[in-house]
């Protein structure tokens, strides 16, 4: 129930994401789709390069492993492609973030700031209050 919960948050969390970012992860999603594809269709010219290459002239072996070559080429241009994607993706969502820390950060220091400006206004208060008790002389307004 619990996960069932979590997942459902996280869902309706990226149903609320802003268009540019719901738009990068549906395209890391498609660069996926097409690298698994890519890696089935490398998978298949192996096993034919394997069970055929007996029998190839020597121009159709290089062929045949061009092919592969070029599919593994590709497949690394869609990985490169979604690093790229992940990459701008986080720079989207960390900067607003980094920035709203940053300015919570500021707050706190105004605060703590002031705090200590305080105790130390009365902790000086405090003192030359006790030097006056101690020496019997009183101040009044």
């Amino acid at each position: 129930a619990l996960t069932t919960m979590y997942l459902h948050q996280q869902l309706t969390s990226i149903e609320n994401l802003p268009c540019e970012l719901q738009r990068n992860f549906t395209l890391m999603r498609e660069l996926d789709n097409r690298a698994e594809e890519k890696k089935c269709e490398i998978d298949k010219l192996a096993e034919e390069y394997i069970r055929n290459v007996r029998n190839l002239a020597p121009d159709q072996r290089v062929e045949h492993l061009q092919k592969i070559q070029n599919g593994f080429s590709k497949c690394k241009e869609y990985s490169d492609n979604k690093v790229q994607l992940a990459m701008q993706t986080y720079e989207m969502v960390s900067k607003p973030k980094v920035l709203e820390l940053e300015g919570q950060i500021k707050m706190e220091e105004m605060c703590f700031s002031q705090f200590l400006k305080m105790a130390k206004d009365s902790a000086a208060r405090i003192e030359l209050g006790r030097s006056f008790l101690q020496e019997g002389t009183y101040i009044c307004s």
